[in-house]
């Protein structure tokens, strides 16, 4: 963030979580599990934006990048929502994330 206001950002910086939340960097390093699988959230959450502004409460998200591919499905202007366990410093963590399939290597 210091950097950043060097170069003269003046905005807040957030970090989007594998379960579609919005994050400070501050919190993110007290909890970085919560980051994981993150990249498919980004796909995922523009889905629950375009499915709130055309008013269709259920469709399928299509994210590709340079170097994967995601699909998630948006039920009720929500994403699909599952558990994975991760090794964490304290011990093992189960975190909340998007449910969707990655295609590595897709974009």
């Amino acid at each position: 963030n210091e950097r950043l206001a060097e170069l003269g950002f003046g905005g807040r910086v957030l970090l989007i979580t594998a379960c579609g939340r919005l994050t400070t960097p501050e919190a993110a390093r007290n909890m970085p599990a919560q980051l994981l699988e993150a990249a498919t959230a980004g796909g995922a959450m523009a889905g629950v934006f375009m499915s709130k502004l055309t008013g269709h409460r259920d469709l399928l998200t299509f994210d590709m990048g340079g170097s994967m591919t995601s699909v998630s499905s948006i039920m009720n202007h929500r994403p699909a929502i599952t558990y994975t366990h991760v090794a964490a410093e304290s011990g093992p963590a189960r975190i909340p994330v998007i449910d969707g399939v990655t295609i590595l290597l897709g974009g």
